[in-house]
């Protein structure tokens, strides 16, 4: 074996001249083994090791099937002939990994046995880095308690009123979430010509690809979720705006020629499309960007400003508006591209069911649709038209568009686009015309999916969180009608309020805690996360016939919310995906 520490150096293209220390835990205890008659003990306070060449491109596989299945061949040889002398081998004998190294080995795998509990610490050191980190645990310590000051001046839950066990929690759930983040390398299985139509299916795996990403889901789900990253990178952009700008750039690097994003661990069709979230948190930037401008017009306000955040976030792109405009030029041309994608390729029919709107053009539908589901809006078992049918148009998925085409549209004017910053603006417009046209059903004040029942074009409403597009994602103005209608479906205890949350479907459905009982009544952080945002920024802070209703909704939905998530944190140590509209327990 090797002494500790062991080092290993070596250079990559990507990752230069670098150093890898392993250290052992001073506290460390190794294990306790009986000794053997016939053979020479292992030396457990050393490291055991193993060099092995593999194919190019293969290292990133390590943990893959070729590696475990060479280790398992080795312990069953091992135990079968090497040991077979001896009465009972302990698992550090049998499961030790040979001390040899093959010639050109680009794979190493290093083996510390010790009793739990214990801790090792693993080092990387860059020459092109100036950071030392051979103190760690001092290091460690100080950054620790620079997390909690910096917390504090990010999202000011002291000055709110908070306690200690409740800023721990939250202080526990952004940790979680910026360790989840990290670059990972897939496979993806594509399918080039799949059409609902044929239904004929040929997936081809594609060239590895690497991906800088959080994750939904450590334990359960470690690998980056297109759906999910934008709410991700919403809350990561106001702990370290730069740090998130790069992931969201990563995503967005993934856009191919055609527009289509390719995503994740399922066979991919081109032509299936989710909710573009990525854009949420970009819109945070520009929001983000413009509080800082208006923070450097106050001198008092720059210097507390400096003194509280600026010292603490990586925060270039909002100090310096050159590298701001060259961030979003860099992303600009895949993003229109990817809106055309979507336009295209989820277009709907108007004129060729006999509906009638105010333009023409403007209307959407998910492909992918199965009888039970419809994955690729995000909302899975979500009810919709039954069966599936070619005519159908979802009201989620034509706000998604109009919220693509105001986003872009705000994008191009800070760029100077001003032919793009028209288009993108009168289609906008249509969009949310056309919304009002083809999905307000006026009888029953809800807006909702439509579909044909072979005569004629039919309204197909399902109460519940499709209904609520056109506010969550603030197509609505703030002295619509139709925004008083929502209000009210929001606030009945019939309907979608519950003590806990709002529900997805309606108490009063048919279909309310039927199936999978996943998006059927449970209640979701994420829709009730954007409600309460837009809440905030659509209609209360601006004035309206309607803002006291809101605001009133606004205070009881979110205390109901984190009293609830915090109650659940509590029970189980867990933060949930969704919480029962019966309880308040967490699942999933």
């Amino acid at each position: 074996g090797l002494n500790y520490p062991v080092a290993l150096s070596g250079e990559t293209p990507d990752l230069g001249n670098f150093t890898i220390k392993i250290i052992d835990g001073s506290d460390n205890q190794i294990p306790k083994i009986p000794a053997l008659r016939n053979h020479k003990p292992i030396d457990l306070n050393k490291a055991q090791y193993w060099g092995h060449l593999v194919p190019k491109g293969d290292t990133w596989r390590a943990k893959g099937s070729r590696f475990l299945d060479y280790l398992n061949n080795l312990f069953s040889e091992r135990k079968r002939k090497s040991f077979a002398d001896e009465s009972d081998p302990s698992p550090p004998h049998l499961l030790s990994i040979p001390n040899n190294i093959q010639e050109d080995s680009n794979l190493y795998i290093f083996q510390l046995m010790a009793e739990a509990p214990f801790q090792f610490d693993i080092l990387f050191k860059s020459t092109s880095s100036p950071v030392d980190l051979e103190d760690f645990t001092s290091i460690l310590e100080s950054k620790s308690k620079n997390f909690d000051v910096r917390f504090e001046n990010t999202f000011g839950l002291a000055s709110k009123g908070f306690d200690e066990n409740q800023i721990n929690f939250a202080h526990e759930i952004l940790s979680n979430l910026i360790g989840g983040i990290g670059s990972y390398m897939n496979v993806r299985e594509d399918e080039e010509n799949f059409w609902d139509e044929s239904r004929q299916a040929n997936p081809k795996l594609t060239s590895p690809s690497s991906l800088f990403t959080a994750t939904p889901s450590r334990p359960f789900f470690p690998r980056g979720f297109y759906w999910d990253e934008g709410f991700h990178q919403l809350l990561i952009g106001n702990w370290d705006n730069d740090l998130s700008l790069d992931i969201i750039k990563h995503w967005i690097s993934l856009i191919d020629d055609d527009g289509w994003v390719p995503r994740e661990f399922q066979t991919q069709y081109p032509h299936y499309a989710n909710p573009p979230t990525l854009l949420m948190p970009l819109e945070a930037f520009l929001d983000r960007l413009d509080n800082e401008s208006k923070l450097q017009h106050s001198i008092d306000d720059l210097s507390s400003h400096i003194a509280n955040f600026t010292n603490f976030a990586s925060t270039r792109y909002l100090n310096d508006i050159n590298l701001a405009e060259k961030y979003l030029k860099e992303i600009y041309s895949k993003l229109k591209l990817n809106y055309k994608w979507f336009r295209r390729t989820q277009r709907g029919e108007i004129k060729k069911w006999g509906r009638s709107a105010s333009n023409s053009e403007e209307a959407y539908r998910w492909r992918g649709r199965t009888p039970g589901h419809t994955l690729t809006s995000g909302l899975d078992d979500y009810p919709r038209p039954t069966p599936p049918h070619p005519a159908e148009l979802h009201v989620d998925l034509m706000c998604w568009v109009g919220f693509m085409a105001r986003s872009l549209r705000d994008i191009a004017k800070r760029l100077d686009e001003w032919n793009d910053f028209e288009e993108f603006d009168a289609q906008y417009k249509n969009i949310v015309n056309n919304l009002y046209d083809l999905h307000w059903n006026e009888v029953d004040k809800i807006f909702c999916d439509i579909s044909f029942d072979g005569e004629k074009s039919i309204y197909v409403c399902h109460k519940g969180y499709i209904s609520l597009f056109p506010m969550l994602l603030g197509l609505l103005p703030n002295d619509s009608p139709k925004l008083d209608a929502i209000l009210d479906l929001i606030y009945n205890p019939d309907e979608l309020w519950s003590p806990y949350g709002l529900r997805s479907l309606s108490k009063s459905s048919e279909f309310y805690y039927t199936g999978e009982k996943y998006w059927r009544g449970p209640i979701w952080i994420n829709i009730n996360y954007l409600a309460l945002s837009s809440l905030y920024k659509n209609y209360i802070a601006k004035p309206g016939p309607y803002q006291h209703k809101a605001d009133k909704i606004y205070k009881e939905l979110r205390d109901n919310i984190i009293k609830n998530i915090y109650k659940e944190y509590k029970r189980t140590g867990y933060a949930w995906e969704q919480y029962s509209a019966i309880n308040g327990e967490g699942a999933r």
